[in-house]
């Protein structure tokens, strides 16, 4: 006989005060020991949790119940997630049941579309699209971000129509995945998008024209080196070094003496990727800054910068780092792709 039950009988034959003690404690049972004698097989719990076994509302109450509490400690349902992205492809159509179903809980329904992301499965992508309408605007941001991952190009159209939607979130998620999936025929749409009223979308707009890699937007692009926005001006840096070359370096120098610190950071590492022999000793300080001041970019990057740079110091300053036991096997091993790397002539 389930615990529950006979935990319940109990409770109707004692007082009025141990009944509530012993509801409190059938809820705990419920909340608790149920799910965790349930999911001690692994198998029988991804079964019933994609409705082979029993009902199939089961799947979508359990997964309520553990919704409740989503940190990493939350065993129960950190186990459920596990084991659907370890199924893959079998988990699709119960997950994208769930997820188009507006009846379900919310948290449910935006557990569904992330694993459908962590799975990458593209059979989820007509469910995803037909969500992108969704009334809920969160169920729309994360669809749109899995969209996105999973680059393909049946969404460009779907995606581009998002770009006019009135909240500015919707277009920024659809301008960043529009850049995933480098279809050309975001090209116009993203080209437009760098006048968008939003920051951010704006910033995205310029991150999609570098990853089209279409260097017929470096008019624009040298443009956008002058927004009020930070990050645009960051994100315009970085399609300058995409798109351009040492016909853009003077550009990039002009940029080493923005007013954001983060702006001229990014100036001086594309000047490196293009080979500009000033920007060696700025990336050298950059490389040896104290930790707490390395904001906004990777040592690697600054090390493959310099790796590119026909500088006389910099083979000898690169041996140093990948010579020094000190010095963290990361950067080691950067050093050393760096200095097999031809470089490049100015």
């Amino acid at each position: 006989m389930p615990v529950a039950l006979i935990v319940g009988r109990r409770v109707m034959a004692i007082s009025r005060k141990k009944r509530i003690l012993g509801l409190v404690l059938l809820l705990v049972l419920e909340c608790v020991a149920i799910p965790a004698l349930y999911f001690n097989s692994t198998r029988y719990k991804v079964e019933r949790l994609l409705g082979q076994v029993g009902p199939p509302s089961w799947p979508i109450a359990m997964l309520i119940k553990f919704n409740v509490v989503k940190s990493s400690e939350h065993l129960p349902y950190r186990m459920v997630i596990d084991e659907l992205v370890k199924l893959g492809s079998p988990a699709v159509p119960a997950l994208g049941d769930a997820l188009a179903d507006s009846s379900v809980d919310i948290s449910v329904r935006l557990t569904a579309a992330e694993v459908l992301g962590m799975i990458g499965d593209k059979r989820a992508l007509s469910t995803l699209l037909n969500c992108m309408k969704d009334g809920d605007v969160n169920v729309r941001i994360v669809v749109i971000d899995i969209i996105g991952r999973l680059h393909d190009r049946q969404a460009t159209q779907p995606l581009i129509d998002c770009l006019h939607d009135s909240d500015e979130v919707i277009r920024f998620f659809s301008i960043e995945a529009l850049g995933a999936i480098k279809d050309p025929r975001a090209f116009e749409p993203s080209l437009a998008s760098t006048r968008d009223k939003d920051g951010r979308v704006r910033s995205g707009a310029v991150e999609s024209l570098a990853n089209l890699g279409d260097k017929r937007a470096l008019p624009r692009v040298l443009e956008m080196l002058t927004d009020t926005d930070s990050d645009v001006r960051r994100a315009a840096v970085n399609a300058l070094g995409e798109l351009g070359g040492p016909e853009n370096v003077e550009s990039l120098m002009t940029c080493t003496k923005d007013s954001d610190r983060d702006v001229v950071t990014r100036a001086w590492i594309e000047l490196g990727r293009v080979g500009d022999t000033r920007a060696f000793n700025p990336l050298v300080v950059l490389l040896l800054a104290p930790e707490r001041e390395q904001v906004g970019y990777k040592r690697g990057e600054v090390i493959s910068a310099i790796g590119n740079i026909d500088h006389p110091d910099a083979t000898a300053f690169l041996k140093r780092l990948r010579d020094d036991k000190n010095e963290d096997e990361n950067v080691r091993q950067a050093a050393q792709k760096a200095l097999a790397a031809p470089k490049v002539k100015n």
